[in-house]
């Protein structure tokens, strides 16, 4: 295969197809628990979804600042308790106090990027 490095990552149009198929899962499990939209961690729908871990996934982004506002309000307006924010407490971690650190608006990309600070932090 001459597929070179990245070549079997998804493109940032497959990161969203992802998203909006778990948020459909969501609301489906909204409709069929009453309103609650807050799974418990290990739930997974008959097709294989884990809507809980999604669900506890896009809160640990949203406290971490990585949750885009856009699907913050989706979430919450659906009825997800957010908790409070965290601030970061390593350099490595936060662009914002590193300012040579810009992470790329890409989802896939703006990954690498992180996946990167993890490997140099270590």
């Amino acid at each position: 295969d001459d597929a070179g490095p990245g070549a079997n990552k998804p493109s940032p149009h497959a990161f969203e197809l992802r998203w909006d198929r778990h948020l459909a899962a969501l609301r489906s499990y909204g409709e069929e628990n009453d309103g609650d939209v807050d799974p418990p961690p290990n739930y997974m729908t008959e097709d294989g979804l884990k809507i809980g871990k999604w669900v506890e996934n896009q809160k640990y982004s949203y406290r971490y600042g990585t949750l885009t506002q856009e699907r913050y309000r989706t979430l919450k307006d659906m009825g997800v308790v957010f908790p409070k924010r965290t601030p970061v407490k390593t350099e490595a971690f936060s662009p914002a106090r590193n300012p040579s650190q810009s992470l790329s608006p890409d989802p896939a990309e703006r990954w690498e990027q992180y996946r990167q600070m993890l490997i140099a932090h270590k």
